[in-house]
């Protein structure tokens, strides 16, 4: 099976970028906590967590930037494209390969990334600025919930990466902003032509709002359950389809369109 060389192939054709970036999020955890620790040594002033918005930072703008990155070189650059479409693995490997890292090593190394880092400097701040300590705990009901919505996040820019030849995350950006302006247009006018009669010109009436709050319409939790399954699982499910037939594309045209 190639898929394991393939892997470790990827990590490291990227080993240096992923240090530096290690350092960057260690270095920027510890400034954090050393303004921290000084704010409440001096001025008494307890800030509620230290790590949890830097996590979800790295978690969600880190890893778009991290997603919207992974096919940068390969596919489109004349310089590298030769030798990873050269690879001697199939496209459904080299795809999956790339997923992995964004899916799942990503958001379980930055995990494993905070935890450890918070294990260290709490104890040690403890002892310089007698701070309480605040260890990072990655099992909250908000981290868990959070991981999922990052993979559909990811998926978006996964597809992104490999659909843009050029810059790759301010291009998915729009595109999704185009893509959720046309849907709430068309959701706009398709609500004013099929409930005309609840409308006043183009405002709701108050006999709208009871119509659907009254369970009347659709059943209680209908609309959560229909946007959760389109949102955490259908939605990530055609952007990695997608993305997988647009790299065979690519492969098979050798980059050239």
């Amino acid at each position: 099976m190639r898929l394991p060389y393939v892997l470790i192939r990827d990590l490291e054709d990227d080993r240096k970028s992923l240090i530096t970036y290690i350092v960057t999020i260690v270095g920027i955890i510890a400034a954090s906590a050393i303004i921290d620790g000084v704010l409440f040594r001096y001025f008494h002033n307890q800030t509620e967590d230290t790590y949890t918005g830097l996590f979800y930072g790295f978690l969600f703008l880190g890893g778009m930037i991290f997603t919207s990155l992974m096919f940068h070189d390969d596919l489109y650059s004349r310089i590298k494209n030769h030798q990873f479409l050269m690879l001697p693995a199939d496209p459904f490997e080299k795809f999956f390969s790339r997923a992995l890292i964004t899916a799942v090593i990503y958001p379980l190394a930055l995990t494993l990334l905070f935890t450890v880092t918070s294990l260290i400097l709490e104890p040690l701040f403890y002892l310089i600025f007698r701070q309480p300590m605040e260890l990072f705990n990655p099992f909250t009901r908000s981290h868990i919930i959070s991981y999922f919505h990052y993979l559909t996040v990811s998926s978006v820019f996964f597809l992104g990466s490999i659909y843009f030849r050029k810059v790759h995350f301010f291009k998915t950006i729009i595109s999704v902003l185009g893509i959720l302006f046309s849907f709430s247009l068309f959701g706009m006018l398709f609500m004013r032509l099929f409930f005309a009669s609840f409308f006043r010109g183009w405002e709701l009436s108050q006999e709208f709002q009871l119509y659907f709050s009254s369970g009347y319409a659709f059943p209680y939790g209908t609309w959560e359950i229909v946007g959760n399954i389109i949102y955490f699982a259908l939605l990530p499910l055609f952007c990695y389809t997608a993305a997988y037939f647009r790299l065979k594309e690519v492969e098979a045209t050798d980059a050239i369109q």
